[in-house]
């Protein structure tokens, strides 16, 4: 195993004999699965080619579809449930609705 870069904090130094759940809930909250310090993610969906904290290499490591799944899942049951609530409460009109729903398609 190799010495982690800038530090020798046995607390951020990757270690052979991690769990899998360990490594599973570092990679759930974002985390290097080695040392549980650094960034794995660069944004919403980019791997970091190493972590900064430990160097792990990190460029193996897939978000897959589990991030806009989560995002669509999220926003979809906000929206659906704020227009279906709309709707009960005030009964705009079907321009109006196709107005504000759709969000800006101007971008």
């Amino acid at each position: 195993m190799t010495e982690p870069i800038g530090t020798a904090d046995p607390v951020v130094s990757p270690s052979g004999d991690r769990s899998v759940w360990q490594a599973v809930t570092r990679g759930i909250l974002g985390r290097c699965p080695a040392c549980g310090v650094g960034r794995v993610l660069d944004g919403h969906l980019t791997a970091t080619p190493a972590c900064s904290s430990c160097g792990e290499g990190c460029a193996h490591l897939r978000a897959d579809d589990m991030p806009p799944w989560l995002t669509i899942m999220v926003v979809g049951h906000v929206v659906v449930s704020l227009l279906l609530l709309v709707e009960k409460l005030w009964h705009p009109s079907m321009m109006l609705q196709m107005a504000v729903w759709p969000g800006r398609p101007w971008r």
